[in-house]
Formats: structure tokens, sequence, C-alpha cells
């Protein structure tokens, strides 16, 4: 049996892995660290939030929204899991949605460069192009 600190330290361990994993662009590496480490703590937003990153990057966004879903049930204040949400609504061609979903993003984090950029990307695409240049 694994006290609450071993499995605790077992999980931030498969963390790391998985963020080194992400910064080398290795997706499906990170997916299994991200998975391993979920097996020990299951319902940390920020790795339910890698792996939904992970999966974008796979395309495979319904999975993906499936841990972003889950993330967002444990903590609805988490902006990483409001930009991957709208991340993968940008990624299924909502654009109206995924502007939503940065914008909850930016409610919580002002200063989320990387929900600004993919704010203005989405309104570029509903060829908001005054409002997406702001953002940008």
């Amino acid at each position: 049996m694994h006290t609450h600190d071993q499995a605790f330290e077992e999980a931030k361990a498969r963390f790391l892995k998985g963020v080194e994993h992400m910064g080398q662009s290795l997706w499906l590496q990170a997916e299994h660290e991200f998975r391993a480490s979920l097996k020990w703590v299951p319902d940390r937003p920020s790795t339910l939030t890698n792996l939904g990153a992970s999966l974008i990057k796979q395309d495979k966004h319904e999975e993906a929204l499936e841990h972003v879903m889950h993330a967002l049930a444990v903590d609805d204040t988490h902006a990483p899991a409001w930009l991957n949400r709208g991340l993968i609504a940008a990624a299924q061609f909502h654009f109206e949605e995924a502007v939503d979903f940065y914008d909850q993003a930016l409610r919580i984090d002002v200063h989320d460069a990387s929900a600004w950029s993919n704010k203005g990307l989405a309104l570029w695409e509903l060829g908001r192009r005054d409002e997406s240049l702001t953002c940008l």
C-alpha cells in the first residue's frame, strides 16, 4: 500500500516527464506519462489539462474534450482547461464558441498570452478583423 505522499511523488514524477515530452513535441509519450500520473492522482486539473493538450496535438479532439471537461468539473477556475476547451472548439471550426471559452480563460487570467492569441485567431476566422488585431 502506498501512502498519500508516495502516490503524490509518483504522480509528480510522471507529470514532469510528460511536461518534458511536451517540450520536445513528443505528444504520444507525453500522453502516456500524463495517463500514468492520473493513475496515482486521478483528479488533478493540471494533469488532466496537459493530457488534453497532448491529445489535441494528436488531433484526438473528442478524447481531449473528455479530460478537459473532467478538469473543469474538478476546478472550473483552471484557466488552461478553458484555453484547451477553446482550442478544441476552434479545431472543430466552432469559432464563436472558441471565443467564449478563451474569454472564460481570460476572466481567470487576463495575462494569458495563449488565450489572447488564440482568441485573436478565432476572431480573424469570424471576419472580426479589428477585434482580432486588438487581441493579437
